[in-house]
């Protein structure tokens, strides 16, 4: 796998570009100063605050004796870093959030220990209720907290619920700023879907902002093809489509789609607007205080004005939006299906997508390196008041398979690295 790297180098988080370690497999999403990925022999961790990681997997017992069991994700928040396998989630590092031990509640503190870090340096296993009939099939952490998806479409999550981004209340209304009854569980809470706390449709997909969640229903996300059209080319009238996409959590920069005037969502609520695109939304990602959609070949955005692209002053120039809107620019303005977007994701402030021409462009806070040196330049004679919004410009412009962000950097899948468009 050739890696490219924007915001982040192996030495240290920079402002230029670099590869990743030899030897990955996949990819990771997430990371302080540090990005993540996964080798034959498990995982891996780069940058200036990267973590030392336990060698080798942890033995879990099978039949037939202790056996290792197979990595499906690694993701990382600002100091731990999680494992995901078919049926457990391993956790490393601090443990301030509960992120490690598992616990949740509603005001930052967690019932477990801090500063935790596991006898002998090991991996921990966050203890999750599991059900022995399903297994585990995606995994997403924010800045204190987590989401893992079940083969039955529930989400589970623990962390801080601090604003709600656990999701623990029952009862109550969506904008409750206090929970109306908060409960403090020593594990992971089953918050949505079929058999949960309050219900809800089965899950497809799920990601964890820094303080905000967000769940695709898995009945309103059909697969997607690479035929579909990007907004600007004809097609028939906008029709409703039931609301697919659940956020809660912190939602003042209007990154749940409630309004700029809604603090935090204490329990998962349909985001308003998603039903009126052109179809369907089938992949999302969430930064800092932003919001990304896929529908039908284009990206939206809601949140806070470093989202949008070109747009030089989050609240300060007023550019903030519960509104779903659509990304436009650069490459994304191109007719025909070589403009369509087939893949997002988003860092704290900047947010990129890849094409089906296998170009990958991106927009937003270019300050720290993650959207390439040159669009860092452009950006360093601005006011620093300003947050640094540019975009869309061109990362790579052919040859990319997938992408990730963590919170300033990008990585980049390639099977053409002279397609490497931003070269110092």
């Amino acid at each position: 796998m050739r890696v490219l790297v924007f915001g982040l180098t192996r030495e240290a988080q920079s402002h230029t570009h670099g590869d990743a370690p030899a030897g990955l497999v996949a990819l990771g999403s997430g990371g302080f100063g540090f990005a993540v990925g996964l080798r034959d022999g498990g995982p891996a961790a780069w940058g200036a605050a990267a973590p030392a990681l336990p060698t080798p997997w942890p033995p879990v017992a099978g039949e037939g004796g202790e056996t290792t069991p197979t990595p499906l994700a690694i993701a990382a928040a600002q100091d731990t870093v999680m494992l995901l396998t078919p049926t457990v989630v391993y956790a490393h590092g601090w443990d301030g959030d509960g992120l490690v031990s598992g616990g949740c509640g509603e005001d930052g503190r967690r019932c477990g220990p801090t500063n935790l870090l596991p006898p002998d340096n090991a991996w921990a296993r966050v203890p999750l209720p599991l059900p022995p009939t399903l297994t585990l099939t995606s995994i997403s952490v924010g800045q204190s907290h987590a989401l893992v998806l079940d083969s039955h479409g529930r989400v589970w999550a623990w962390g801080s619920d601090a604003e709600g981004q656990v999701g623990l209340v029952v009862g109550g209304t969506p904008a409750t700023t206090q929970p109306a009854s908060p409960p403090s569980p020593s594990s992971p809470a089953c918050v949505l879907g079929p058999g949960s706390l309050r219900g809800g449709p089965a899950c497809a997909a799920i990601a964890a902002g820094g303080r905000h969640s967000l769940a695709l229903a898995r009945a309103a996300a059909p697969p997607s093809t690479s035929a579909a059209r990007r907004p600007q080319q004809p097609r028939p009238p906008p029709s409703s489509h039931p609301p697919c996409v659940f956020a809660w959590g912190w939602a003042g920069r209007g990154q749940c789609g409630p309004g700029l005037s809604t603090p935090c969502l204490r329990v998962p609520t349909a985001i308003g607007g998603l039903g009126e695109l052109h179809a369907p939304v089938t992949a999302m990602a969430a930064g800092a205080a932003h919001s990304l959609f896929l529908a039908g070949g284009g990206a939206y955005w809601v949140g806070a004005g470093w989202a949008s692209p070109c747009s030089p002053g989050g609240a300060r120039g007023g550019h903030d939006t519960a509104t779903p809107t659509l990304v436009t620019g650069g490459l994304l303005d191109g007719a025909g299906p070589g403009g369509d977007v087939a893949a997002i994701a988003a860092g704290a402030r900047h947010s990129v997508a890849l094409t089906v021409a296998g170009a990958v462009v991106g927009w937003g806070c270019a300050r720290q390196g993650g959207l390439g040196e040159a669009a860092r330049a452009a950006v360093l004679g601005r006011d620093e008041g300003e947050d640094g919004g540019i975009g869309p410009v061109t990362l790579v412009a052919g040859g990319a398979v997938s992408v990730r962000a963590g919170w300033w950097h990008t990585l980049v899948e390639v099977v053409d690295a002279e397609a490497w468009n931003d070269k110092p």
